[in-house]
């Protein structure tokens, strides 16, 4: 059976994010709840920002390291900034149009076009080699024991030489008939690579031979048409010491056990994108725009805040001290990790943030909108 492509705008938010339609479907179109007035409990400012150039597509996620930034735009450029003034340390254009990445790993970045051909280049922007594997990627390369672990629209799971792009090692996965395109995503590291696929299942795969260590169904079809059995695992799965945790769409969140992928924990949930994680506790916001904080060893509900529906608020981010997520009018909000309550507020250029926003440390955090402009935001001293 061919495989089809969900190109419905107007199902959810998630879609509208996640296809990179907005382009044609303006914001202005939506129906958004405005916003109440909101005393801040503490302030935020922007540090610094910048416009290298749209980035719609989500799979164009930043990478942030020690002390840089480097970002990717839909049009092949690559911006290499100084995290703390924002100054450029270098900036290319690969003459390609550019689907995803930014990975990272061995010294390296990997990007991805739209002809299926994958890029490396070192830290100081010089292209080190590429590959031509077919097919779009569906998620951001990543690499761990010198592996590149790509991921194709076509099923394809390839493990690569992080050394000149070789191939090490190939999984064929069958494909659901209806998928949601450029959703799944991926975590590669301590050697193994945990691998979200259509129709709501998880993989671990070592990253050295390719083998399955384990697949679990994070969850299960349900409906009778095919739309209503989209549940494609979404984003980068959070590991723990002991567990993996994830979310689908129209599906469920939940943390599974890591050395053999059995179900600790799963709630009902249609997840709008990536969970996010702190040692303790699992937060996700579904397609309605309700946050929810569950307790990561038990799965029980800790708090959620149904303030900011019909927002389209973007994947949340986590750092020791706050939440972070953005909205479709460019609002950042700030919540509170006690109880989810808002406690800051800032605009930026108005256009939607769908993308996950980044922590770079306990109190500041990297987010890009749809118009192209980035931006660090850090909370002021008290």
């Amino acid at each position: 059976m061919k495989k089809k492509w969900l190109i419905n705008p107007l199902k959810t938010w998630f879609l509208l994010g996640l296809i990179g339609v907005l382009s044609a479907c303006s914001s202005s179109s939506i129906i958004v709840s405005k916003l109440k007035p909101l005393k801040a409990k503490q302030n935020f400012t922007i540090k610094w920002s910048d416009h290298p150039g749209s980035s719609k597509n989500p799979l164009l996620e930043p990478v942030v390291t020690e002390d840089m930034i480097y970002v990717a735009t839909n049009r092949g450029k690559i911006v290499a900034y100084k995290i703390e003034n924002g100054n450029e340390n270098w900036k290319i254009d690969t003459d390609v149009r550019l689907t995803s990445g930014i990975g990272y790993g061995a010294g390296d970045i990997f990007v991805a076009d739209n002809k299926g051909i994958l890029y490396a280049y070192d830290l100081q922007g010089k292209l080190q080699w590429h590959v031509s594997l077919g097919s779009e990627m569906s998620s951001a390369p990543q690499s761990s024991n010198d592996i590149v672990v790509v991921t194709t629209e076509e099923g394809h799971i390839y493990g690569l030489s992080s050394e000149d792009g070789s191939q090490k090692w190939l999984l064929a996965r069958n494909m659901p008939s209806l998928v949601l395109r450029n959703a799944t995503g991926m975590t590669v590291t301590r050697g193994a690579a945990f691998v979200g696929v259509p129709g709501g299942h998880l993989l671990a795969i070592d990253v050295n031979s390719g083998n399955i260590g384990w697949e679990a169904a994070v969850s299960i079809p349900r409906g009778a048409t095919e739309l209503e059995r989209m549940n494609d695992v979404l984003g980068h799965p959070s590991l723990g010491e002991a567990d993996v945790c994830a979310a689908s769409y129209q599906g469920k969140v939940a943390c599974l056990d890591l050395p053999r992928g059995n179900i600790i924990w799963s709630h009902d949930l249609s997840a709008v994108g990536p969970i996010t994680a702190s040692t303790n506790k699992v937060y996700a916001v579904d397609e309605k725009g309700i946050l929810y904080a569950y307790y990561r060893s038990s799965g029980v509900l800790d708090w959620k805040n149904e303030t900011l529906k019909d927002r389209f608020l973007s994947s949340p981010v986590a750092s020791s001290d706050y939440i972070v997520a953005g909205d479709i009018k460019g609002v950042v909000h700030i919540f509170s990790l006690v109880d989810g309550t808002e406690i800051s507020r800032l605009d930026t250029d108005g256009s939607a943030i769908t993308m996950q926003p980044v922590a770079i440390n306990s109190n500041t955090f990297f987010l890009q909108t749809q118009a192209g402009h980035v931006y660090v935001i850090t909370a002021e001293s008290k």
